[in-house]
């Protein structure tokens, strides 16, 4: 087998599914699908393509593989709709907000938890003791936090994201995960408060860190939530500036900014230039050792 059949098939699968809930969308509309069946087949279909879409992530990322399912969540595959049988990958895609929003809330912040481990410091401060208690640095708390998050306990991770940030201000993976946890939580509730509070999160992140891709996609996902899609699709065109070429996430960002696009009728608004890389300084060059004359 060749070393990209993987890859392609997965693809192919990722497709599939999202034409899968577009067709559901349209039969909704159309009222020949109840609301409930939708619920559950939507629900079934975003978890599938997340799932997928993780598994891409994993073919581009030196992390472990993630841990195989329960048996619990295999048996609720099985009773799925069966095997999957694409009929071929397609280009562009056209997404809509509610399936976007279902499938990063799945997967892009998973991603996430990688660059939390090598880019928060999560080092104890020259006051802190040793213990054999637990780990209350930011780091050991982030984790901790993207953990509940990943599992759906918003409450519970948004109060440990508050106390990285109370310990780390300009926490650019903590506010990108409390403003989303937010945006979620807004979305849900159909609450432009809950909203604004998560862009006001989404907004800091993007300050602290310009070049952290995701905050752009989830400011720009909330942004479009609150009915701003002009603006929304700058963030969505930042993101595409910043993220890696091969990201799997890159064909729906480009879905959702097309679709921003016609929501702002045709056109965008003058968007911020993409953020440039600061330079590392070089090392100065050591000093040649001084000669004596004898």
């Amino acid at each position: 087998m060749r070393s990209d059949e993987p890859r392609t098939e997965l693809e192919e699968e990722r497709d599939f599914l999202l034409r899968s809930i577009e067709d559901l969308e349209r039969e909704h509309a159309a009222g020949d699908l109840g609301d409930d069946d939708f619920r559950v087949l939507e629900d079934d279909y975003t978890a599938r393509a997340a799932g997928v879409l993780r598994r891409l992530q994993h073919l581009d990322s030196p992390r472990p593989p993630p841990p195989p399912p329960s048996e619990e969540e295999s048996e609720e595959e099985e009773a799925a709709t069966g095997p999957v049988k694409p009929t071929g990958p397609v280009g562009r895609r056209r997404v809509r907000w509610p399936m976007i929003l279902g499938i990063f809330a799945t997967v892009a912040l998973a991603a996430g938890s990688g660059y939390m481990v090598t880019q928060s410091s999560g080092e104890r401060r020259p006051d802190q003791e040793v213990s054999g208690g637990p780990d209350r640095s930011p780091g050991s708390l982030l984790q901790q936090a993207i953990d509940l998050d990943n599992g759906g306990k918003l409450v519970d991770a948004a109060k440990l994201y508050d106390a990285v940030l109370a310990e780390e201000p300009e926490n650019v993976i903590a506010l990108t995960r409390r403003g989303w946890v937010l945006g979620r939580s807004g979305r849900q509730a159909r609450s432009p408060e809950l909203l604004q509070a998560g862009l006001g999160y989404l907004e800091r992140a993007t300050q602290v860190d310009p070049s952290y891709a995701d905050a752009h996609a989830f400011k720009g996902l909330v942004l479009g939530a609150l009915g701003r899609p002009g603006e929304a699709g700058c963030e969505f065109r930042l993101w595409l500036s910043i993220a890696p070429v091969a990201d799997p996430l890159r064909p729906d960002i480009e879905g959702v900014l097309d679709e921003a696009i016609k929501q702002a009728g045709g056109t965008l608004p003058e968007c911020p230039k993409p953020p440039v890389p600061v330079p590392v300084p070089a090392a100065p060059t050591p000093a040649a050792p001084a000669t004596t004359t004898p």
